[in-house]
């Protein structure tokens, strides 16, 4: 897929992070210039203190990978998560998981790699798989991201979404007001109504010509159109963000979302 020019290529995990270089260099010819490894040692040293080595299990291949080409700084794609302060840097983990306090964090079946100010985190789900779920401990906690690797490339999307088009409107809805939708379209609401939501929302995009990403799922949708770029996201209430360089187009665009899907405000013109 490729948006203004920006390629988001699929390919075997174990180019994944010198494809996502290519996609942000794309952007800014000087990003993979300034990301920085996170040393073998520290590596090492998250893999004893995380409890994984206790457990006889290895930190998984997609973000080991993603240590040892960017772990100690990922010039901000990741610290962007929520507010734009979080922190997925390896020094932070490092000093987390040594600290006592945070011993409950070994004893789930999960690797925190991105904590944020709020006690929030996203952490690997230990499956086995070289390439696991993100999923996030917090109010409305559950599934993140299908997998790691679409993760990475979902952030790479939501940078270019936000930095290479003119115009932006995002658009939101609570639980509650998925509730609600769920209703007005005769489905019953239950947990994780903003996912089935989503889904719903697909329906709506096939009269704008959206291609649908590889690295969509179930969780978060990213798609780019003509004149269009979508990205929504599902693991609480309902956050649409629709990107043009047309006003019109968006306007037009965010009052088709308004009106198919109701009980959705404007969180920011």
């Amino acid at each position: 897929m490729i948006l203004n020019r920006i390629p988001f290529l699929q390919g075997p995990l174990d180019t994944v992070a010198e494809r996502l270089c290519r996609t942000m260099d794309s952007m800014d010819r000087s990003w993979s210039q300034k990301v920085e490894p996170a040393a073998r040692e520290q590596i090492e040293a998250l893999w004893r203190l995380s409890g994984l080595e206790e457990r006889g299990q290895p930190i998984p291949a997609a973000y080991r990978l993603f240590l040892e080409s960017m772990g100690r700084d990922d010039n901000g794609l990741l610290e962007q998560e929520w507010d734009g302060f979080s922190q997925p840097d390896i020094d932070t983990l490092l000093e987390m998981y040594s600290n006592p306090r945070n011993d409950e964090l070994k004893e789930r079946n999960g690797l925190t790699f991105l904590t944020h100010w709020t006690d929030a985190t996203l952490f690997l789900k230990l499956t086995g798989e070289d390439d696991p779920p993100v999923c996030f401990d917090g109010s409305g906690g559950g599934l993140f991201s299908s997998s790691f690797e679409k993760y990475l490339f979902q952030m790479a999307f939501r940078r270019a979404d936000q930095t290479q088009f003119l115009y932006h409107i995002l658009l939101g809805g609570s639980p509650q007001d998925v509730e609600l939708i769920l209703a007005q379209a005769g489905l019953s609401p239950s947990e994780g109504g903003g996912v089935r939501a989503l889904a719903l929302f697909e329906d709506i995009l096939d009269g704008y010509g959206i291609e649908k990403a590889w690295f969509s799922d179930a969780v978060q949708y990213c798609g780019v159109g003509p004149e269009l770029a979508v990205r929504v996201t599902g693991t609480w209430g309902l956050n649409i963000a629709l990107s043009s360089d047309h006003h019109q187009v968006l306007r037009e665009a965010a009052r088709g979302v308004i009106g198919r899907l109701g009980h959705i405000m404007v969180l920011k013109p």
